[in-house]
């Protein structure tokens, strides 16, 4: 997935936010979308750090590993506070990470089983022979499922836009 973890964080959130009976706000939207996108922060690094012999999937951004046991010291600390907000918060974020491993996985895949074994496990490799990675992703249909998340999302930014 190229762009369409965006559309995705913001279908996910709007969903999440409706399920919790919250108001939809631009505040929690935003916070959805950064987390939807946040195991690709890596990308910055990986860019300008000159080596790319490995894909950014093996940074640790995108070990699902790191954001289990974030959850869980996270969870102790809501725990001890229990306010709403944070368990929104909480919901809201790791929902939207996971969705991005989940988009992740079925092209090249991620490190499911890190810290055990760093494979990364995918439904499909890319036919190389297209013009290199990014070229093959555009000729296969899950590139259309990505167009389908920004298509979605858009329809719903104007349902909410003209509902008011």
């Amino acid at each position: 997935m190229i762009t369409g973890h965006l559309p995705a964080g913001y279908l996910a959130t709007n969903l999440i936010l409706k399920r919790l009976k919250m108001p939809v706000s631009r505040a929690w939207l935003f916070f959805g979308m950064l987390a939807a996108i946040l195991p690709d922060f890596d990308l910055i690094y990986f860019v300008f750090q000159g080596n790319n012999e490995f894909g950014h999937r093996y940074y640790f951004s995108h070990k699902p590993f790191i954001y289990l046991a974030l959850l869980v010291v996270l969870y102790i600390v809501y725990l001890f506070n229990k306010k709403a907000w944070f368990k929104t918060a909480l919901i809201v974020f790791f929902v939207n990470v996971f969705l991005h491993f989940i988009l992740d996985s079925y092209f090249v895949g991620i490190s499911w089983l890190w810290p055990y074994n760093n494979k990364l496990f995918g439904l499909v490799e890319l036919n190389y022979q297209l013009g290199g990675r990014g070229m093959a992703y555009f000729h296969h249909w899950y590139f259309g499922v990505e167009v389908l998340l920004w298509l979605l999302a858009g329809a719903l930014v104007l349902k909410n836009k003209f509902k008011k």
